[in-house]
């Protein structure tokens, strides 16, 4: 394990020995320690703003978990500087800036998922709705074929039926047929229709959501 990776390690554990032999917290002379390297110095910093920092930042968090981890990445961050910050007046406030503005990278990196994401989403949509309507189109480019292909008597019946929205009983006056006729017919016709789309694989799907759009 590398140096820096263990030392994080043993903060998080908050050695209770180490507090216990620095009663006092002198921040002065903590920080002198840190940036000679004092893992002791790190660990009594780490410890003293770990729940100081937490109750800080949980307001501004989604989650206690996401709070938790920017506390991790700030106090971490600490051991990386640590030969930077012996003049600083308050390592508190510079704590706090750092988690606030880890905290805001975090966010704008969620905000910009969320955008990307939507994107996608709105494009993929899109492209869907394309697709359908193409299928759609094609799909009543092969039923008006099939229609065409019906007898004489059937083509007439069925275009009563779905086009002009006419009873059996109507179509049977119309027609000077008996209502059983066209009922025969009528079905006969469907069954070709079906089948001539259903010999059409590629329109297979399509036809199972909207046959009943157009019959």
């Amino acid at each position: 394990m590398k140096a820096n990776a263990r030392i994080f390690v043993v903060c998080a554990l908050a050695d209770t020995t180490i507090i216990n032999t620095h009663p006092t917290y002198n921040e002065k002379e903590l920080l002198l320690r840190l940036a000679e390297g004092d893992e002791q110095a790190y660990t009594r910093i780490y410890c003293h703003f770990q729940q100081r920092l937490l109750k800080f930042i949980l307001p501004f968090s989604i989650d206690r978990t996401e709070a938790e981890e920017v506390v991790q990445d700030t106090l971490f961050k600490i051991w990386t500087r640590r030969e930077t910050l012996a003049g600083i007046n308050s390592l508190e406030h510079y704590i706090q800036r750092i988690a606030r503005n880890l905290l805001i990278d975090r966010q704008r990196e969620r905000a910009v998922q969320q955008k990307y994401y939507g994107q996608i989403l709105s494009t993929d949509r899109i492209e869907a709705q394309a697709e359908e309507d193409y299928l759609l189109k094609q799909y009543h480019i092969i039923a008006r074929d099939a229609i065409n292909r019906l007898s004489d008597k059937q083509r007439e019946i069925f275009l009563l039926r779905h086009s002009g929205d006419l009873s059996l009983a109507e179509i049977a006056a119309h027609t000077g047929s008996t209502i059983p006729a066209v009922q025969k017919n009528l079905t006969r016709a469907v069954q070709f229709i079906k089948a001539c789309l259903i010999n059409n694989k590629d329109w297979t799907s399509l036809w199972i959501i909207s046959i009943y759009s157009f019959f």
